[in-house]
This record gives C-alpha cells, sequence and structure tokens, in this order.
C-alpha cells in the first residue's frame, strides 16, 4: 500500500467523523430545542395548576361558609322549635 492510498482512507475516515459530528450536533441542537419548549409547556401548565388551586380554595372556603351557614339555620331553628314543644307541653294557648 502507497503512502496516497493510507492518506485517502484517513482522510476518507475523517469526512465520515465529520459528517457523524455534524449529525449528531443537529440532533443536539433538535433535543435542546424540544426540551426548551417542553420547559415551557410545563412552567405554563404550573402556571395554570396554581390558578386553578386558588380558584379551588376559594370555592372551598365559600363551601364552608355556606355549610356553617346551614348549620347556624338549623340551630336556630331547633332551639324555635324546642321552644314551642316546651309551651305545648305545658299548656299554653296562643292568645285564646
Amino acid at each position: 500500500m502507497d503512502l496516497e492510498n493510507r492518506v485517502g482512507r484517513v482522510e476518507k475516515r475523517l469526512d465520515t467523523t465529520t459528517k457523524l459530528l455534524y449529525a449528531g450536533m443537529k440532533m443536539l441542537v433538535a433535543m435542546h430545542k424540544e426540551n426548551q419548549e417542553a420547559q415551557k409547556e410545563n412552567r405554563r401548565a404550573q402556571k395554570e395548576n396554581r390558578r386553578e388551586q386558588k380558584e379551588n380554595r376559594r370555592a372551598h372556603k365559600e363551601t364552608r361558609e355556606a355549610i356553617q351557614a346551614l348549620i347556624d339555620a338549623h340551630l336556630r331553628t331547633e332551639a324555635k322549635v324546642n321552644r314551642l314543644v316546651d309551651a305545648m307541653l305545658r299548656g299554653g294557648s296562643n292568645g285564646g
């Protein structure tokens, strides 16, 4: 084998290696871009989740307040019914 053949083979290997490097670099750039887009989507989703959590906390608070209002109304009604029953058991009349 002469020197020219050996140099030609080395140059061919270098060209192939260079092409592989360029292809790998393109893949890395594409993966980086996809990763950035995924991170952007994750940040958007996190922001939406925080907004939904805030809304859920507000709705939960309103529900708790409504339940408490119902409990209070029930207790008042129960007290009135108990007074009415007591009055009826004592034989009280209603003005007559």
